[in-house]
């Protein structure tokens, strides 16, 4: 528990098991991508679900895309990288 710095056993369960938040690489998933990559940390890295329930109209299964790689910016410099075009996804409003 003092490595995942909570102070009770419930408060780690609820927190790892999120489903929503990128907490815990190890969480079964169904959505198409899982996270490989624990926090803190400047860049996550999701994988492609071997098990997503989901196949497009020939058969395949879906996503295509095999990996997802997601630097985290400070919010002060989101804005200039976006003019700079060096973002190709943005998840916050931009101010």
């Amino acid at each position: 528990m003092t490595e995942n710095r909570a102070k009770k056993w419930t408060l780690l369960h609820i927190r790892m098991s999120r489903q929503y938040r990128p907490e815990n690489p190890e969480l079964p998933t169904l959505d198409p991508w899982q996270n490989r990559t624990k926090p803190p940390a400047e860049q996550f890295i999701f994988e492609r679900n071997p098990f997503f329930h989901r196949i497009d109209e020939n058969g395949r299964q879906l996503p295509y895309v095999d990996q997802i790689v997601m630097n985290v910016s400070s919010s002060a410099i989101i804005s200039a990288k976006t003019g700079a075009g060096e973002s190709d996804l943005q998840s916050m409003g931009i101010d």
